[in-house]
């Protein structure tokens, strides 16, 4: 039984009416065992031709459909109508004028008569049936409002008072989206509903936006979220309700200000870096006992957010979604990793791996071009220009041919058109092509420059004129070290282009235990390897020569002997398995119950909940893991491998182990592991978030039920982190065929943090079916009071206990 499925079968089961004059507990059902079928069919035939009621019947007149009196041809007909068409437009209209699946003359018309009858609802009869009826004038709280009921309910009035809005979650400085499209902030609504239209965004500077949309209108509890980008792809899968432009988040000290249509101030924040949360990834999250206009004006009720939304791979917030309590602030600096930190080395200095805010540290995604990067944007999302991996992505589709990223006709057709301006090839009518950006002698209209002298070509390289080298084809290699007179040099090779430009094309990095062209080995592991990757000294002759104890070119390994089987063989090549291994860090402990898994792909996965059979190639799953947890993967093949590790608390994902029930989202290697023939990659480490202590907490109590139960009844219990109305999915749950009440429940192995205790009783066990007319729900305390359980890592929480009810 699943609470997610079985909550939406309850809302629609509750209100099925039975005939008057018919025993079935179902329209139809006049065999008496909740189900409407052929055998119903062929007892109301058996009925009709026997004068004496067969056995079949749960009812002496069950089988009378249409209440006259008698079984004939016309029960039979109805009974074929309803089998065909049951629930839903079974009975003819003729018969049944309220469409209720019932036939009329069956149902009492007595109003009032102390019972709520079939047909009979508030409207009709609100003495009988008591409720809010939608239509009678009356805005009947709390059940109608304006939105479900606008013939009852006033539209949102104008006149907005300071506080009836509270700004609750911040998103400042996001790291997975970039600024300019992951920046968002949440707002709750406290009045009995608002229109956001007209509102205005501002700031205490020179930011205003003004709100102009539609379907702005929310009631009260409502969390609406407004950001700088609506697109999911490009803000992280944030849930923006409202796309503001003119509006910027700064990183450090900023505000947001509220504004209702006739100027009034409505809420307000202004953040700073010394009293709130600076983290970056992490949204200022307002904590749940400070929901008001007044208390977010403090500093010591935010904290930075700690969980992760949808398609996110590293921001944490819980945007449009109920903020979770805050923990008690850690003391960054104290070298104990405590709360949100994900490091403590004892300092706050920052530049040593671990942030002056107790945070890793990562070169990728700092905004700064760091040694071995390509790019870096400032953010980890792909398919932006710069990958997770600070790696230049080819932009193809934007109409530009990008020659400067590797863009040409054969791997970006769209943007590089054979004869198009800007492509380096002159063609056509052409007078000239120098690509997307000209040259001194050529426009960007490929037109030539009057009285412009060609000087590519004459054997000088003219720098004013922005050249590199001359003549064109030319080739040969440069050494560059960064910064100057540091041994981190590289040898750059390039040829000369028809524009007198160095065209790269091997970069050789010294230093990287790669030998590649132009370098004659790898300090400081091979001998006399000098900071140029040059031999201080003349190798022997004929070179290699295996045995020397000199890692030559061609050498996989040289262990100074000939011997075999001790991981370098006598020809040189490392013996044994190929693949990567490391160690996984994560702020949590681990149960048996918990799984790490580790997986390396040729490519990285762009979805990893959505993925097709066979993206992930290599694969292992560790039960109970002790972090730091060392992990190896073997990998048949060399190449370069993304290595991603996942956590998943509670062990169940799905037989692949990597695609469902994973509780944390994971992390990639910092960068690609290049394996080699016979080579384990060593030290490919991975850095978790994994959200605090995966936990032992457990939640206990009694829950009571009165009613018939049989043993093909089935029952579940479990805890969910969002109320049941937004079809929640356990985080720990137990599932009991054939319980008794009043049942004691035990629910362990929870991740610290707040949670809703839900059950669900099914009457006859059809989960994943039509419900029957007796399912049960109950949600602690009660379904109309909703409460939450704070769950503490490796302590109980008991005497949290409630009843089963019918769901409303």
């Amino acid at each position: 039984m699943t609470l997610g499925r079985k909550v939406v079968f309850l809302f629609a089961s509750v209100f099925l009416l039975i005939p008057i004059c018919a025993s079935g507990a179902v329209p139809g059902d006049v065999t008496g065992d909740a189900e409407v079928d052929v055998s119903d069919i062929q007892c109301t035939v058996l009925t009709n031709l026997n004068p004496t009621p067969p056995g079949c019947l749960a009812g002496e007149d069950s089988a009378d459909l249409n209440c006259d009196g008698t079984v004939d041809i016309v029960d039979v007909q109805l009974i074929v109508l309803i089998v065909l068409a049951h629930p839903q437009n079974g009975v003819p209209e003729a018969q049944d004028a309220n469409g209720n699946n019932v036939v009329d003359a069956c149902e009492s018309e007595s109003c009032p008569n102390g019972s709520c009858d079939g047909g009979e609802d508030s409207c009709t009869c609100p003495d009988d049936c008591p409720g809010t009826c939608c239509g009678d004038g009356e805005c009947e709280a709390p059940g109608e409002t304006y939105l479900n009921c606008p013939d009852d309910c006033d539209a949102p009035s104008d006149d907005y008072l300071p506080g009836d809005v509270a700004i609750t979650e911040i998103m400042k400085d996001p790291k997975y989206a970039c600024d300019e499209n992951g920046e968002w902030f949440e707002v709750r609504v406290l009045a009995a509903s608002v229109d956001f239209d007209g509102w205005t965004i501002k700031d205490n500077g020179g930011d205003v936006h003004v709100i102009n949309g539609d379907d702005l209108v929310f009631d009260q509890g409502a969390m609406v979220v407004f950001g700088n980008n609506a697109n999911s792809a490009l803000s992280g899968g944030v849930p923006v309700v409202y796309e503001y432009a003119n509006f910027d988040l700064d990183n450090t000290n900023d505000g947001i200000i509220l504004a209702a249509p006739d100027g009034t101030s409505i809420d307000q924040v202004f953040y700073n870096v010394n009293s709130f949360p600076n983290i970056p990834g992490r949204a200022l999250s307002l904590n749940t006992t400070a929901m008001d206009a007044d208390s977010n004006d403090l500093g010591a009720n935010w904290c930075p957010a700690t969980m992760l939304w949808g398609a996110s791979a590293g921001d944490l917030g819980t945007p449009g979604f109920v903020n979770p309590n805050c923990q008690q602030a850690p003391t960054c600096g104290d070298d104990v990793v405590e709360s949100w930190e994900q490091c403590d080395d004892g300092n706050v200095q920052g530049g040593d791996g671990c942030s002056a805010q107790c945070q890793f540290e990562e070169l990728c995604g700092n905004g700064v071009l760091d040694a071995g990067e390509d790019c870096d944007d400032g953010c980890l999302l792909n398919g932006d220009g710069c990958d997770a991996f600070c790696n230049t992505e080819i932009t193809c589709g934007n109409g530009v041919c990008d020659v400067d990223l590797g863009e040409t006709q054969a791997n970006c057709p769209d943007d590089c058109v054979i004869g198009t301006c800007g492509n380096g090839v002159t063609e056509g009518e052409e007078a000239c092509d120098d690509g997307p950006l000209g040259s001194e002698c050529c426009t960007t209209e490929c037109t030539v420059v009057p009285d412009c002298e060609i000087v590519c070509g004459n054997n000088i390289i003219e720098p004013e004129w922005g050249e590199e080298c001359d003549p064109p084809g030319t080739e040969d290699c440069d050494t560059v070290c960064d910064p100057p007179g540091s041994d981190n040099c590289d040898t750059d090779c390039w040829a000369c282009d028809e524009w007198c430009k160095k065209e790269l094309t091997i970069i050789d990095d010294c230093g990287d235990g790669i030998v590649t062209s132009g370098e004659d080995c790898e300090p400081p592991s091979q001998g006399d390897c000098n900071e140029w990757c040059k031999w201080n000294w003349v190798p022997c002759s004929p070179s290699p020569c295996c045995g020397d104890g000199n890692q030559d070119p061609g050498e996989a390994c040289d262990d100074g002997n000939d011997a075999d089987g001790d991981g370098c063989s006598s020809t040189c090549t490392l013996e044994g398995g190929m693949g990567v291994s490391g160690a996984v860090e994560c702020d949590s402990s681990a149960t048996g119950q918990d799984a790490l898994v580790v997986f390396a792909s040729s490519s990285p996965i762009p979805d990893l909940f959505d993925m097709e059979e066979g993206a992930i190639e290599f694969m292992t799953s560790i039960s109970g893991p002790d972090f730091a947890q060392d992990y190896e993967l073997e990998i048949g093949e060399a190449g370069n491998y993304y290595v991603y590790a996942m956590f998943d608390k509670g062990g169940d994902g799905d037989e692949n182990g990597y695609t469902e029930g994973v509780d944390v989202g994971g992390a990639y290697a910092l960068n690609p592991a290049q394996v080699l023939d016979g080579q384990m990659k060593e030290s490919v480490n991975i850095s978790l978030d994994c959200g605090g202590a995966a936990g032992t907490g457990c939640v206990s109590g009694t829950i009571s039920f009165t009613g018939n139960l049989t043993g093909d009844d089935g029952f579940q219990v479990g805890l969910t982190e969002s109320p049941p109305m937004i079809d929640p999915v356990p985080v720990v749950d137990v599932t009991v065929t054939n319980p008794t009440f009043p049942y004691d429940y035990l629910l362990c192995n929870a991740p610290a943090g707040s949670y809703y205790v839900v059950a669900s009783l099914d009457i006859g066990n059809n989960s994943g079916q039509q419900p029957g007319p007796e399912d049960f729900f109950g949600v602690y305390i009660s379904f109309g009071n909703l409460q939450q359980v704070t769950v503490v890592a490796d302590q109980t929480v008991s005497g949290k206990n409630f009843s089963l009810a019918p769901a409303p």
